[in-house]
């Protein structure tokens, strides 16, 4: 059984795409990232920081949706210390 992608019928035990759920984290991520956005808009950001924080979980804080998200938690003061890449400045 396929747990995280499609297999091909015809090969057993070989994943051959695991596309579609990699196209739906990211749409889940921009989604999270755009309502976190409007709720800090509309001055809710206890409500932004769980999307947030679902973010940098799903995506690490080395992707660009996750710094995106680490940033704004930055701002929200949720978390105290910026993020600095493994052998960054």
């Amino acid at each position: 059984q396929a747990e995280d992608g499609i297999r091909d019928y015809k090969v057993t035990g070989v994943q051959t795409c695991a596309l579609p759920i990699c196209q739906a984290l990211d749409l889940l991520t921009q989604a999270n990232l755009r309502l976190a956005a409007l709720l800090r808009r509309q001055g809710q950001p206890e409500v932004a920081v769980p999307l947030l924080v679902e973010v940098v979980t799903a995506m690490t804080p080395a992707s660009e949706p996750g710094r995106k998200a680490y940033q704004q938690l930055l701002e929200l003061g949720f978390v105290s210390t910026p993020y600095a890449a493994a052998g960054g400045s």
